[in-house]
């Protein structure tokens, strides 16, 4: 960064900050010139090595030493001439680093990466995420209330029945992946909703996406025997594993990236499957039998339409996966070895979907004909929203709503789904909706066509807690979770005051960038006060939501073993 990038900066800058729509606007529109350099003590010959940048609070900052960075030390305010923070971490342009004021408190200095100045841009906590939206005009990622961020007419989303999903979010890097089993395609979308990869699979069915590496499973019909074989496909687009022995139509597929596990609902073959093994292992594996050295099936089931593990640890153990027994309707949990460990009946005659929720070890399933219903990890029946009213399969009452997939947002306690609005029994437009877990509608808006799936977008990231005595809320407590760095993610491109941690979503009260696994990354340390957490000691499991400069959602959960809760 020489002599050129900052003439180019005197010459353009007010006018570029103010066309910079994605980043807040300055406290002072003030460009960065020889004269304004010299005035805080920087050499003139063309404010070479002058490091230009902002804080999130938006003040128009440089960075001294002008010598070779990235050995810096002082941030000065050029408007008042003050030091406004002392650094210590190397940063380069376009990252985030942490910094102490006058008053010792740690800020978060960003390194503009253009050549004029802009502010870093900041986070607020939102009402909700942003959604993908399956349509029949195609792909779109919308803001919770509705208002379209990215879109894609050109991309189609066709399930391969209207209550199987045809979308997964991929949680490694915030984009897309896209069944269409009219096309035969399986599709790959940015997290701006433009096309990275198209792979060819003939009829594809199920889809899920590794949060570890973003690679993605799914199915494709073998002919001509008209049986499937589960494929997994690296985020590349490159396939890495086939595994053979399934009916005609797979309709679930669910990743325990924590076990290891690959749960797969054979519809027609009326069998759940858990498969466990590496890439190596599993390439060409035969799991037509009832069990063998990389799989087992379990029976008992009429159509399971859906299966969803829960790779964390409930009260009957760590790696249990639930299941759609379609009818008569019920929820079942499997243990990893393929034992039955609850069979709940739900309100109405039929399940299509489950999804399990981590944190709480709950479960959700969509019950026709009415609504969602909730059930604990024992079982028990915890709510039933009632919804829509569906006579059978296909088949809309008149005046109605119709409700087949969901999302489950386990962060913020909140489903979304999508509705086909059918006045007079003809449906023809739909609509999204979010409720929490007592029912309330928290959004809800209206789409031109019918809607055929909803996911949530977001990043999944490693985080480690530490509670420091314990999780008690009768007591001061300090709860120190990082968020860990890993590939796509930058921990210190997170707004640290965008943060939300435990089921009361409590904001850190102090933040700091330190390198906390040894990998020689800086990763994102937030401090919370215990008792404004909401954990206590039946906490199994916490989670921790957040959001990046550019507007992408983080999450993260880990275990909580309170060694000395309710003791001193």
């Amino acid at each position: 960064m020489g002599s050129a990038y900052l003439r180019l900066l005197a010459a353009s800058a007010i006018a570029t900050l103010l066309a910079v729509e994605s980043y807040a606007a300055p406290v002072a529109n003030l460009p960065l010139t020889c004269s304004s350099a010299t005035a805080i003590g920087q050499p003139q010959n063309d404010c070479d090595g002058v490091w230009a940048y902002q804080t999130p609070s938006s003040d128009l900052i440089v960075l001294e030493p002008p010598s070779s960075a990235p050995t810096w030390n002082r941030a000065t305010n050029l408007a008042s001439n003050e030091t406004v923070a002392v650094c210590s971490l190397p940063v380069e342009p376009g990252a985030y680093s942490s910094c102490r004021d006058a008053a010792g408190v740690r800020r978060i200095v960003y390194v503009a990466k253009s050549q004029v100045f802009a502010a870093a841009p900041t986070r607020a906590e939102k009402s909700g995420p942003n959604i993908w939206v399956a349509t029949d005009a195609g792909i779109k990622l919308v803001t919770s209330d509705g208002e379209t961020l990215f879109s894609n007419v050109q991309v189609g989303v066709r399930p391969a029945a209207t209550g199987f999903r045809g979308i997964a979010a991929d949680p490694f890097d915030g984009g897309l992946w896209i069944t269409n089993t009219n096309a035969n395609r399986l599709i790959k979308l940015s997290r701006t909703a433009t096309v990275v990869h198209q792979i060819e699979v003939f009829s594809p069915t199920g889809i899920a996406v590794d949060s570890r590496d973003g690679s993605v499973w799914t199915s494709e019909l073998h002919e001509p025997r008209a049986t499937r074989q589960v494929v997994k496909f690296s985020r590349r687009g490159d396939e890495l594993v086939r595994i053979g022995g399934f009916s005609r139509f797979v309709s679930s597929i669910s990743l325990d990236d924590r076990q290891g596990n690959i749960w797969v609902a054979d519809r027609f073959a009326n069998e759940i499957v858990r498969l466990t093994g590496t890439d190596a292992e599993l390439n060409f594996y035969d799991a037509s039998s009832q069990s063998g050295s990389r799989h087992v099936r379990v029976g008992g089931f009429d159509e399971p339409f859906s299966v969803s593990a829960n790779p964390n640890r409930d009260g009957d153990g760590a790696g249990n996966a639930w299941a759609a027994n379609r009818i008569p309707g019920e929820v079942v949990k499997l243990a990893p070895s393929g034992s039955e460990l609850v069979r709940e009946a739900s309100p109405g005659f039929e399940i299509r979907q489950v999804e399990a929720d981590h944190l709480r070890g709950d479960v959700w399933a969509q019950v026709l004909i009415d609504g969602l219903a909730r059930y604990s990890s024992e079982g028990e029946e915890l709510s039933f929203f009632q919804i829509s009213t569906v006579l059978a399969d296909e088949f809309v009452a008149e005046d109605t709503d119709y409700v087949a997939t969901f999302d489950l947002d386990p962060y913020r306690g909140v489903v979304w789904f999508w509705l086909w609005v059918c006045p007079l029994g003809s449906c023809q437009t739909g609509a999204v909706e979010a409720m929490n877990l007592r029912g309330r509608t928290l959004h809800r808006f209206a789409e031109e066509t019918l809607v055929r799936d909803v996911a949530i977008q977001s990043l999944q990231v490693p985080i480690s807690i530490r509670s420091h005595g314990g999780f008690d809320h009768k007591r001061d407590r300090v709860v120190t979770v990082a968020v860990l760095s890993r590939p796509e993610v930058d921990p210190l491109q997170i707004d640290p005051r965008s943060a939300r941690f435990g089921t009361a979503r409590a904001r850190a009260r102090d933040y700091d960038a330190k390198d906390v696994n040894g990998d020689g990354v800086a990763d994102l340390v937030l401090e919370f006060d215990g008792q404004q957490t909401g954990l206590d000691c039946d906490d199994r499991y916490a989670g921790l939501t957040a959001w990046t400069y550019d507007g992408l959602m983080v999450e993260g959960s880990d275990a909580v073993s309170p060694p000395r809760c309710g003791k001193n």
